[in-house]
């Protein structure tokens, strides 16, 4: 249960950010191109993610997530 109640607040502030870049980028970016970008820093962030915390230390992290 405080899982749940930790992880609620933490959706909240993203989706607070996400809402107006998405207004923003939209002026600028196609939708493909905010999807890209959005898919991109997801892979960076979970890879240092996994080097960091989960100490995985394999050296084709990047290309096994890749393929």
């Amino acid at each position: 249960m405080g899982v749940i109640l930790v992880s609620w607040p933490i959706a909240f502030v993203e989706y607070c950010f996400a809402v107006p870049a998405n207004r923003y980028g939209n002026a600028v970016y196609s939708a493909a191109q905010l999807k890209t970008m959005q898919e991109v820093i997801t892979l960076l962030v979970f890879s240092a993610f996994s080097l960091t915390y989960l100490k995985e230390r394999s050296p084709g992290i990047i290309w096994s997530v890749l393929r």
